[in-house]
């Protein structure tokens, strides 16, 4: 019909077609904007994104709720590698990324450094890790458990430095020193603990100019 312009979108094959008009608040840069995003339906799709790093600019849209206790085994989970360099849309309409086993939430854990530089060693830990630019995260849910090991003789070292959020770790590398500037998070509710040293908050463990 005339008055519902997502019938007149057609997306590459593959792709769906999302459109936020204000119902999910004021967001301007989404206003009426018509996103033509890839569909995410299995945990496995989701992790895939980890191995995508060509395709970490575009639009991604949370079909279902997934589970990552279905795709991860204990020992993946005990070293849990976020998703890098994420820069474009992870959109749903309310769908849940959750960890659990037998009904309880469980923990992702960290415990390697995310990379070294200049003598000084980066314990980044998140679902999305390291440089987080313009990137948009809109209307999904949250529930599990992040938690970054530190060595306990890197407690006391000046070189040491740990961003751990559950949502994500940072939005400024000092890998790239690339800052953002327009990142949004909206209407993301989060559900678990989150355990780590020097940078640690629920959704963002460290965030710099945006």
């Amino acid at each position: 019909t005339e008055d519902n312009p997502i019938c007149k979108i057609s997306c590459l094959e593959g792709k769906i077609p999302v459109i936020y008009n204000g119902e999910y608040g004021d967001i301007p840069t989404l206003d009426n904007k018509v996103i033509c995003a890839t569909p995410i339906r299995t945990a496995k799709e989701f992790l895939a994104l980890r191995d995508n790093e060509g395709k970490r600019d575009e639009a991604y849209y949370l079909v279902n709720d997934i589970d990552l206790g279905d795709a991860l085994t204990p020992e993946e989970a005990n070293h849990w590698e976020g998703i890098q360099n994420f820069s474009g849309y992870f959109l749903s309409d309310g769908k849940t990324i959750s960890f659990t086993r037998n009904g309880q939430i469980q923990t992702l854990t960290c415990d390697t450094a995310g990379f070294t530089e200049g003598g000084t060693a980066y314990y980044v830990c998140g679902l999305f890790i390291d440089i987080i630019d313009d990137a948009v995260f809109i209307n999904f849910n949250i529930k599990l458990n992040i938690n970054s090991l530190i060595k306990e003789d890197d407690l006391s070292n000046n070189y040491t430095v740990n961003y751990v959020g559950i949502l994500l770790s940072s939005v400024y590398s000092n890998l790239s020193s690339v800052y953002s500037n327009n990142l949004i998070i909206h209407n993301v509710h989060i559900q678990g603990n989150v355990e780590g040293y020097s940078a640690v908050g629920g959704f963002i463990g460290y965030a710099s100019n945006t």
